[in-house]
Parts: structure tokens; C-alpha cells; sequence
């Protein structure tokens, strides 16, 4: 369970990492990230999926990333 813990972190981090890119980058990329491993994450912005764009307040989301049935989840607040 500690591999996949980490996994879940790194993926939930990675996913938080780019959020924070494309509310702060001019002009913003194109696609979110893929995580080559397996594992998979979720975005959001209070109680619904955030589209991780400028016209949300850009500190206020959470990341879940779930790796081999383990889930690990970052909050990024003002």
C-alpha cells in the first residue's frame, strides 16, 4: 500500500501542479495531464469538478489522485 500511496500523492500533485499552470499561464495549454501509470485524478472547486481556469478563484481546489484502489487527496487554499 505505501507504493501505491505515493503513487496516489504524485498523481494528485501533478494534478494540482497543472491547475495552478493554467490559471497563471498566458495563454493557457490545451489538454490536462496524463498520468502514464495507471492512475487517475479528479479537480475540484468547492462542491463541483473545477475546469481549472482563470475565472475561478485560483487558490481554492483539490486534487484526488487514485492509484491500485488507494486515494490521496491535496488541498490548495488562499
Amino acid at each position: 500500500e505505501a507504493i501505491s500511496s505515493v503513487a496516489a500523492v504524485y498523481t494528485a500533485d501533478s494534478a494540482m501542479e497543472w491547475c495552478l499552470h493554467e490559471q497563471r499561464a498566458r495563454p493557457p495549454s490545451v489538454s490536462a495531464p496524463t498520468i502514464s501509470i495507471g492512475a487517475t485524478y479528479v479537480i475540484y472547486f468547492g462542491a463541483g469538478l473545477a475546469s481549472c481556469t482563470s475565472a475561478e478563484t485560483p487558490l481554492n481546489h483539490r486534487a484526488v489522485g487514485t492509484y491500485r484502489g488507494v486515494t490521496r487527496s491535496l488541498d490548495m487554499g488562499e
